[in-house]
């Protein structure tokens, strides 16, 4: 079907954007930044953290006012890793990881005396591999793996220690999984394993959750998922009552094909999995709590979409293409690439769930270059799901020329009630990654800032970004 104008498509989606912001920009003292990050805490201060070879420049609002401090870095730290940071009234924790001596670090900076002080905190064995530091309620947990599968948990409050426990994971595919698709994860890693850790803060989109092997903090538990074909392995641990736990999820689909695929996402303690060849899609909705079915839709090649609140689309490179497809070209792209599922809350508090897949194409030729987009079975007759026991795990050119990639991204969005997951006719709005899209169209074209940061603030989302053209900060408040 084609899309005439872009009036159409806001017939279709309702366009209920608020107002973009400039709310603050300020000069950076130093340059050569490989990162920045910001820290909102509860009373409302907010903390930008740049990161350079040589230094830290940490800038910090509270009553509208700034203040800043450069914290030089001596060569133990200058190859480190910054990874979180953590504040309160008087004082901020920066922590940092380094790889050559396997080393978790922090630094506690006074925001009062502007004194600051570096502390190791722990130090990796020689068989213990780093996996991610992740935070919540200012609380973080320094997780690492052994090839054993004891997964090693350590929490951390105010740079103090406070509990470590090694759990010995049930899932024996557990280490092998980490460390399979390491090189493909966005998200930094600092060992031999990886993980991409999922977070609810702004919003998710497939950008977010294609990959097979994720990671959530929810209210002191954590979730591993790993995703294949047919099966999700589920490892959850209760970090308050140090309980540890294992389930092996199947699903299959009522058309038999040669090629299946699958991939899940955990919103409000409820899994959604897809699972989807060239015939059929399914989505499956259980809830964690009981293991039961709470919802199964399923889609085909040779029918309208019944669950979709808008056209199916494609972008590309995070830019929609002016043409929107039909079932058939749908099912035709997602057997390229690989599928995702992404849910956010809405306004109203509804679901909107993104199903699609997500295909990264390589083109080489003369001259060619590309921009940067930064955001871009059921039960009975039907499939089904079940536990299962332990599983194995994942069974010329004569001249110059330039090679590029671009994302290709194909999907469909529905809109879900949140207690049964049954589907609510009805318009979508935009949602802030919509809204954070425009804003870099607008503001950026195909040359994104390289140096950037998205954090909540508030009921507020906040882009910040670095341009180095005149070593200014600015902020965006949607």
């Amino acid at each position: 079907m084609k899309r005439f104008i872009l009036l159409f498509l806001g017939i279709l989606i309702c366009q209920l954007a608020q107002a973009q912001v400039d709310l603050l920009s300020f000069k950076v003292t130093t340059s050569g930044h490989k990162k920045v990050i910001a820290y909102a805490n509860q009373a409302g201060h907010l903390h930008y953290i740049f990161f350079n070879k040589s230094s830290l420049e940490v800038n910090w609002i509270s009553e509208g006012k700034r203040k800043s401090v450069i914290v030089p870095l001596d060569k133990t730290y200058k190859k480190s890793e910054l990874i979180v940071s953590v504040a309160n009234e008087s004082n901020l924790q920066v922590y940092f990881y380094t790889p050559k001596t396997r080393t978790v670090s922090f630094l506690t900076l006074n925001k009062n005396t502007l004194g600051f002080d570096f502390q190791p905190l722990l130090v990796m064995q020689p068989n213990e591999q780093l996996l991610q530091l992740v935070k919540e309620n200012d609380q973080v947990q320094v997780l690492s793996a052994f090839e054993n599968n004891v997964l090693r948990v350590v929490t951390v409050n105010n740079a103090q220690i406070i509990a470590s426990r090694d759990y010995d994971i049930p899932f024996e595919g557990f280490y092998k999984a980490l460390s399979y698709r390491t090189k493909e994860i966005e998200q930094e890693t600092y060992s031999k394993v990886g993980i991409t850790q999922v977070s609810y803060e702004v919003a998710n989109n497939l950008n977010t959750t294609i990959h097979f092997e994720k990671l959530y903090l929810i209210h002191n538990v954590l979730y591993f998922t790993f995703d294949e074909a047919t099966v999700t392995h589920l490892v959850t641990i209760h970090l308050g009552t140090q309980k540890c736990a294992y389930k092996k999820l199947n699903f299959k689909l009522e058309k038999i094909a040669k090629v299946t695929k699958g991939n899940s996402f955990l919103i409000k303690n409820r899994l959604l999995r897809i699972t989807a060849n060239d015939k059929q899609l399914n989505l499956c909705v259980v809830d964690l709590d009981s293991f039961s079915l709470v919802n199964n839709y399923n889609v085909y090649p040779d029918q309208d979409f019944d669950i979709k609140n808008a056209p199916i689309m494609r972008e590309n490179n995070g830019k929609i293409d002016p043409d929107f497809l039909d079932p058939e070209d749908f099912f035709n792209s997602i057997m390229n690439g690989d599928i995702a599922i992404a849910a956010n809350i809405t306004e109203s508090g509804n679901y909107e769930l993104m199903l699609g897949n997500q295909q990264i194409v390589a083109v080489q030729r003369p001259g060619f270059n590309t921009g940067l987009g930064m955001m871009g079975g059921g039960f009975a007759m039907m499939g089904g799901w079940g536990m299962g026991g332990y599983p194995g795990y994942y069974p010329g050119w004569g001249y110059p020329i330039n090679t590029a990639t671009y994302t290709l991204n194909t999907y469909f969005k529905s809109l879900m009630s949140p207690n049964d997951f049954s589907h609510v006719n009805g318009m979508l709005s935009k949602n802030i990654i919509d809204k954070l899209n425009e804003f870099e169209d607008r503001a950026f074209g195909n040359n994104p800032p390289q140096i950037y940061t998205i954090y909540k603030f508030g009921n507020k989302i906040h882009y910040g970004y670095f341009s180095k053209w005149n070593n200014t900060f600015y902020v965006e408040e949607f």
